[in-house]
């Protein structure tokens, strides 16, 4: 039998197939059901699929809410930022090795 948390995946992991591809305004307008049904593991999915997508006013709705996803959102974006130049993995890679 799944744990409560192999559950949770799975329903996240089906509800952001169901949502990929969808408009900006249906995304909005199903953000908003799920927050007023109380259903923030759906919320959350929608919040993903938008800022994937480009839909920045969503997530600055959401992040009204939830300060620490925007905090965690900034993060995300610099580790990606880091990640996609090759001169700075460059520089840890020999970092790394003159540390050996």
């Amino acid at each position: 039998m799944p744990s409560r948390k192999e559950e949770y995946r799975g329903q996240y992991r089906d509800a952001l197939m169901k949502m990929s591809g969808m408009e900006g305004e249906r995304l909005a307008r199903l953000y908003k059901s799920a927050n007023n049904i109380g259903d923030s593991l759906l919320a959350q999915a929608i919040y993903h699929e938008a800022l994937d997508q480009g839909h920045m006013d969503l997530g600055n709705k959401h992040w009204t809410t939830h300060p620490e996803a925007k905090e965690d959102y900034r993060k995300y974006q610099s580790l990606k930022q880091e990640q996609s130049d090759p001169i700075r993995l460059l520089v840890k890679a020999f970092e790394g090795r003159a540390v050996e």
